[in-house]
């Protein structure tokens, strides 16, 4: 009888909690925001732009058409933003209703230099928005260094990159380690 007692008080606190809680706490992000983007000095629609929702990890990416569908999107105001590198990045507020939202893009072309961007396992992102520690080696030494490889290159240059040799024969291959255990081979 207890137990069938406990059972009763605890489906009845399960419902009052659903009363009581807002709706985008039990909501399903099941919005979809749709759009174009398009150069904006020919007009032509530009494929491969990274569509991202700030604030979250949602991000989609147009195809050749330059059309895009960003989904699981919360009904509100939000802001989404669109990059692709040899282009500047355009941020657009709208509103969701009903789980539709429309955003178009028009990028304009912009020089970028190499050291402006970084690219992570993470995406893209320019170097002031990196909390890791990133290590840089200037192209005009390496020139002068004259490297036979890329791991004479990094070596003793690059903190926390250890470069193994794999025997004294010509032409066999190093083995690069980055911070430890991991390695570019993944054979560690």
């Amino acid at each position: 009888m207890r137990s069938r007692i406990r059972w009763i008080v605890g489906a009845l606190s399960v419902a009052v909690a659903l009363v009581l809680a807002p709706p985008s706490a039990y909501a399903f992000q099941s919005g979809v925001v749709r759009g174009t983007v398009t150069n904006a000095n020919t007009g032509a629609p530009l494929g491969q732009v990274r569509i991202m929702l700030d604030g979250t990890n949602r991000s989609a990416v147009t195809n050749r058409n330059g059309e895009y569908a960003l989904r699981g999107v919360p009904d509100g105001q939000l802001t989404i933003r669109a990059i692709r590198i040899g282009y500047s990045s355009s941020r657009v507020s709208l509103t969701v209703v009903g789980g539709v939202g429309q955003a178009n893009f028009q990028l304009s072309t912009a020089v970028v230099s190499l050291d402006e961007i970084v690219v992570t396992a993470t995406g893209e992102q320019r170097k002031r928005e990196i909390a890791n520690v990133i290590t840089r080696i200037d192209a005009t030494e390496a020139i002068e260094m004259a490297p036979t490889s890329l791991s004479n290159m990094i070596q003793g240059r690059a903190a926390g990159v250890q470069i193994i040799n794999a025997s004294g024969s010509a032409g066999t291959a190093s083995k690069i380690r980055i911070r430890g255990s991991s390695s570019i081979s993944l054979t560690n």
